[in-house]
């Protein structure tokens, strides 16, 4: 075997000045135009609800709110000047009559849990009862209803029915709508 020769290097050149053309008076970017606030305001939206989803995924009971939100902003995803607001209007939500049980700690409760099947599924919350019945939230946090979210949860609960549960429901709750 033929010993092995080191790779041959690029000779390395140091520059100590480096020019380059300002571009700002050559190109002009118009973000006034719809299409472009439409695109930044949908991608705003879309942040803003990912956000959403974590600081929920870690709020299992109503006692958990806090921490969720500090976990969150330790973490990046939510900034400490929203900490107070984000607070006082995740309680708000969750302590409503029709939401409130979703966060009772006499249930036990799934955030975000993988389900193996023919598909991995991951709906964002499963609350088991005591009775044994199961409800399947799935949480959004835009501003308009769309029907095809009516098919996930409706697959969500199939799946969880074929795991032994008979009394399942799913709830799509438009958390920014309530």
């Amino acid at each position: 075997a033929k010993p092995e020769q080191p790779e041959e290097q690029p000779e390395e050149i140091k520059m100590s000045i480096y020019e380059a053309i300002p571009f700002e008076d050559r190109l002009k970017v118009k973000l006034e135009q719809e299409s472009y606030k439409s695109l930044t305001e949908r991608d705003s939206k879309r942040k803003r609800g990912t956000q959403m989803h974590k600081v929920f995924e870690y709020i299992i009971s109503h006692a958990d709110v806090e921490r969720a939100v500090a976990k969150t902003i330790r973490e990046g995803i939510i900034l400490e000047s929203e900490k107070e607001s984000l607070i006082e209007m995740i309680n708000a939500k969750i302590s409503a009559p029709h939401i409130s049980d979703w966060f009772s700690s006499e249930n036990e409760i799934k955030t975000e849990p993988t389900i193996l099947s023919s598909y991995t599924y991951r709906p964002d919350r499963i609350v088991i009862t005591p009775s044994n019945s199961v409800i399947v939230v799935d949480y959004k946090f835009g501003d308009t209803k769309e029907k095809h979210y009516e098919k996930q949860v409706l697959e969500y609960m199939n799946v969880i029915k074929k795991m032994g549960y008979s009394d399942v429901r799913g709830k799509i709750w438009y958390a920014m709508l309530d």
